[in-house]
């Protein structure tokens, strides 16, 4: 949990008011099927909604991941390789410091090529900083704030919970805490409740509003079945699971192959939340083709009270 708090700074005995600062939040969510990420994965499809002309730049960014390793016996039971979250962590750090990749990128008219985070000069006054990231068996989490908020951040931390194979393994999903606010990502697995033929049907023509009538999300949370007092944004996007790999198409959709297991598209992959003076002013999906999934963002407005004094006293 991360606080944005400038009280701890202020002597006591300072006079001081408080003010309402509003901070933007990126989440994004993406399930990336055990795809070990190439040296010239560009992820600014991801990001760029949050770094349009339109929009502000987002302040802090949560990127949580899933199935970053292949769920085989020998990942799941034996030790924990952190070399795929160092490089996924890496490809955070040249996407959000884009400034510093533009200088290491070759191949013109290419994809570009993102150095790992060797290759980065450390000298260089970064923009984006990394304050916690944690993974666990398949899941990994990593927030990122700039750096001028630094200073106002105080005991970040990140609590593991095994809730998948008998108690004991990680699972597909994050919290993310941040005051009095909560945000719950990852690929929560819910599908449509129609039978798959008419799902093919519903997505071969893009009817997308009679699908989210039928997803098991939807109607849980309006019958209150589940995460009560909790929201989610409007999905005005396609479904973002399941499709052939290194494809447009979804799995089953190609009647040209015959996949072993059909699987019908649905909106897997998640991100809602609950708390007071938080705003989404958007949710949408990134097109990488990295994976069967479609990574997810959503980008939020959180008010935030801070504690400011007398103008002679700021730089106490």
């Amino acid at each position: 949990m991360a606080k944005l708090s400038q009280q701890h700074m202020l002597p006591k005995n300072v006079l001081s008011y408080h003010e309402k600062d509003t901070y933007r939040i990126f989440v994004g969510s993406w399930n990336v099927g055990g795809v070990s990420p190439p040296d010239n994965l560009d992820i600014q499809d991801w990001l760029i909604s949050s770094q349009s002309n339109n929009n502000p730049a987002s302040d802090i960014f949560v990127f949580g991941l899933q199935e970053i390793v292949p769920l085989n016996a020998g990942n799941v039971l034996g030790y924990e390789n952190g070399k795929i979250s160092q490089k996924w962590n890496s490809l955070f750090r040249a996407a959000l410091n884009k400034k510093l990749a533009e200088d290491k990128v070759v191949g013109v008219g290419d994809l570009k090529k993102v150095y790992p985070l060797k290759d980065i000069d450390h000298n260089q006054v970064e923009e984006f900083q990394c304050i916690i990231h944690k993974q666990m068996v398949g899941v990994y989490i990593s927030v990122w704030v700039r750096s001028h908020l630094l200073p106002y951040i105080n005991h970040p931390s990140v609590s593991c919970v095994a809730c998948g194979l008998l108690g004991c393994l990680g699972n597909k999903v994050y919290i993310y805490k941040s005051l009095c606010n909560v945000i719950w990502l990852g690929d929560l697995n819910y599908r449509i409740h129609l039978p798959d033929y008419i799902t093919w049907s519903l997505v071969e023509k893009k009817e997308w509003s009679v699908l989210l009538e039928n997803d098991e999300l939807k109607m849980e949370l309006m019958k209150g079945h589940v995460f009560q007092g909790w929201n989610e944004g409007e999905i005005n996007f396609p479904p973002t699971y399941k499709y052939n790999p290194n494809s447009e198409v979804y799995f089953g959709c190609d009647h040209k192959r015959k996949p072993q297991k059909l699987r019908a598209p649905a909106w897997c992959d998640r991100i809602i939340w609950c708390g007071k003076g938080l705003k989404q002013d958007q949710y949408n999906r990134g097109e990488s083709r990295l994976s069967d999934h479609r990574p997810v963002r959503a980008i939020f407005a959180a008010e935030v009270d801070v504690c400011k004094g007398f103008e002679s006293f700021q730089s106490f």
